[in-house]
C-alpha cells in the first residue's frame, strides 16, 4: 500500500544496533515470561518513544475527525433544509440510517488502516 506523504525511515548503524539490542532484551524477556504477548511489546515501545504518536499518526486522526464531522453536519443541514418533512413518511429515516451505518463503517475501515501502519 503507498500512503503520500509517509517517509520511508532511514536506518543508519545506530538503528541497526539499537534494534538489534532491544530485540534480544525482549527474547529474553519473552523467554522468563512465556506469557507476554506482541500488544505488550508493542505497547512498551510506544510507551519508550517520547511524544507518544506520530505526526502522520495524529494528522490521519484529525483528517478522520474533520471528513466525519463534515459528514454529520451535512446530514443534520439536510434534515433541518427540509423542516423535518422527511420524517412523516420512513423514507427519509431509513435514508439517514443508511448514510449513518456507511459513515460507521467508513470510520471503522480508517481506524483499522491507521492502526495496521
Amino acid at each position: 500500500m503507498i500512503i503520500p506523504a509517509l517517509h520511508a525511515h532511514e536506518t543508519t548503524r545506530h538503528s541497526r544496533e539499537l534494534s538489534r539490542r532491544i530485540e534480544e532484551v525482549v527474547r529474553d524477556y519473552q523467554r522468563d515470561n512465556p506469557d507476554t504477548s506482541l500488544s505488550d511489546v508493542r505497547i512498551a515501545l510506544a510507551q519508550l518513544t517520547p511524544g507518544g504518536e506520530s505526526s502522520v499518526a495524529m494528522g490521519r486522526k484529525r483528517a478522520l475527525a474533520v471528513v466525519v464531522g463534515a459528514l454529520s453536519v451535512g446530514i443534520f443541514t439536510m434534515i433541518a433544509s427540509t423542516g423535518g418533512e422527511g420524517f412523516k413518511d420512513t423514507s427519509m429515516t431509513w435514508r439517514i440510517i443508511g448514510v449513518v451505518a456507511a459513515l460507521l463503517g467508513v470510520t471503522i475501515a480508517v481506524i483499522r488502516m491507521a492502526r495496521r501502519s
